[in-house]
């Protein structure tokens, strides 16, 4: 029993030990969070300082900005855009889990956020805050399809 104990004990140390730290973020990357946290997270959390204490929703502990995008992807109108995610986390939950909240994407360029309203749709972040709801432009988000290289057959 020790033998195996120790060997347990070993392995998990050794896994720690060799593990590999996670990549920086890319240039595209902090551009790009930097954007969303400007756009859509700070606004939020204005809004939400304004609501009541005893208010039925309460706001989250906390929240995170994730780039889902390394590099930047061609929508069709040949633009570079990255996909995002914005996480919550809330006091009631006991483990500490982030909860996915908002996803979308954002072209670092033109200074845009887009959010995602209900499956293809896409919505600027400032009007989405605002109540206005202003449509992104059609295949926003989207990115272009890739050409094959054709096998020539003889």
């Amino acid at each position: 029993m020790k033998k195996l104990l120790a060997f347990v004990c070993s392995t998990l140390c050794a896994s720690v030990v060799l593990a590999e730290p996670p990549a920086p973020a890319t240039k595209v990357q902090q551009a790009a969070s930097a954007l969303v946290d400007k756009q859509l997270v700070q606004p939020l959390k204005k809004s939400e300082a304004k609501r009541k204490r005893f208010s039925r929703s309460s706001p989250p502990k906390a929240r995170r900005v994730r780039v889902l995008d390394a590099v930047a992807m061609i929508d069709v109108r040949g633009k570079p855009f990255v996909r995002f995610a914005v996480d919550a986390r809330y006091s009631w939950n006991d483990d500490e889990t982030w909860e996915e909240h908002y996803a979308g994407c954002v072209y670092i360029d033109q200074k845009q956020v887009f959010v995602e309203q209900g499956g293809d749709s896409h919505v600027t972040a400032l009007s989405m805050l605002s109540g206005e709801q202003t449509e992104a432009p059609p295949d926003s988000c989207v990115a272009a399809p890739v050409a094959q290289p054709q096998v020539a057959t003889l």
